[in-house]
């Protein structure tokens, strides 16, 4: 089990929760990120590419997307993600967040 403390994440100011618009879509597939991204999504249905594995995403499910992952997302504009996002990084050393998995779905 990782522990972490407020002194080892720091937050970057990017965070929020949004219900997507029906055209949307995104793509770090070209540019990605330099910090983490934690994405909860709360209701909905798309598909998330992480570093070509593809996955089709739900209520309920979780993402730990690391820097210089390939993301990107797309979801059914007739049941649109509802989703909260939060880009922090680390203080020092980020060995436990490798040993975190990148998704996890409620049982």
């Amino acid at each position: 089990m990782s522990v972490f403390t407020s002194l080892e994440l720091v937050l970057d100011g990017y965070f929020g929760k949004v219900i997507c618009e029906p055209n949307w879509k995104w793509s770090r597939e070209h540019q990605p990120f330099n910090d983490y991204d934690f994405w909860y999504v709360w209701d909905g249905e798309g598909e998330v590419s992480l570093n070509r594995t593809h996955y089709h995403v739900r209520k309920g499910d979780c993402f730990l997307f690391r820097p210089g992952d390939l993301t990107s997302a797309k979801h059914n504009p007739e049941r649109p993600l509802t989703v909260t996002y939060i880009h922090f990084n680390t203080k020092g050393a980020a060995f436990p967040l490798v040993s975190l998995p990148s998704f996890l779905r409620p049982l």
